[in-house]
């Protein structure tokens, strides 16, 4: 395995240095194309070849063997976010087009019309009583379920956005940009309607008036973030690709719902 990393590492080097000059982006993406199932395949063989050799591996002492799964969790994740990293990477350069933005702006409008008219749908959780000592809220998907009404409220709304962009026959990355764009515009409005939502679906948790930066004002936009990637799932995005790029534009959205927890919530409200 090192042999081969060693050889390979030294073609890049003489494709890099001879093939194509001093032009280090271009001999960087040539690179990458050229070696990027390698890479993969390697990954792959490595870990195999690990998992094969356990018998092995069991007369290595204690601190080797803990020095050995660092190691190995530390190439595989070093060449799955260069691989993530990459895909992120050609999702930003996709354009969008003035069609989709409008379908994708209108059917978001629809949906913020569906929470505002609708929140009288939403009964209060079973569960209120218990999470208003809790700070700041866990919003998971058992909560969400707990409230009569309001994953299918939630589910409405996802339909809503998606409605006009899928009746074209729209999908893909460019349809998840324009879902940031528009999203990042309409965000004030979708807030305050979220929050509205969630006081009748949890009036003792939250008492409190909406403000962006208090637990209400988080917890909304958590759930507007789900509300994004739902639809950008509904587009044939990945929900971790839909994250990526919504979350760029949502303040905070980032660091407020992780990529797997938006996967999950947004699963049960599609």
């Amino acid at each position: 395995m090192k042999q081969i990393l060693s050889e390979e590492f030294r073609r890049m080097q003489k494709l890099a240095g001879t093939e194509l000059g001093e032009n280090i982006e271009e001999a960087k993406e040539d690179l990458f194309s050229k070696y990027k199932t390698k890479i993969e395949t390697l990954r792959d063989e490595f870990v195999s070849d690990l998992k094969s050799n356990l018998k092995d591996l069991k007369k290595l002492s204690k601190e080797d063997k803990t020095k050995l799964s660092q190691m190995v969790r530390n190439l595989t994740a070093a060449v799955d976010d260069m691989l993530s990293e990459r895909k992120l990477k050609e999702i930003e350069e996709t354009p969008s087009t003035p069609e989709i933005e409008r379908n994708v702006e209108d059917g978001l409008k629809n949906a913020l019309s569906i929470l505002k008219t609708s929140t009288n749908t939403v009964k209060p959780s079973s569960k209120d009583k218990t999470l208003k000592e809790i700070e700041p809220v866990s919003f998971t998907v058992g909560l969400m379920a707990s409230a009569p009404g309001l994953l299918e409220l939630l589910g409405n709304a996802v339909d809503g956005i998606s409605k006009p962009f899928l009746k074209a026959g729209q999908s893909g990355t460019v349809v998840g940009k324009a879902l940031a764009k528009a999203g990042h515009k309409l965000e004030d409005g979708y807030l305050k309607g979220i929050a509205a939502v969630l006081k009748t679906a949890f009036p003792q948790t939250f008492p409190m008036e909406y403000q962006e930066n208090n637990e209400l004002g988080k917890t909304a936009k958590k759930v507007y973030m789900v509300i994004l990637v739902a639809a950008g799932v509904n587009a044939g995005m990945s929900a971790a690709n839909a994250h990526s790029i919504i979350s760029k534009t949502i303040e905070g959205g980032t660091a407020l719902i992780k990529a797997a927890e938006a996967a999950e919530l947004a699963a049960a409200i599609t």
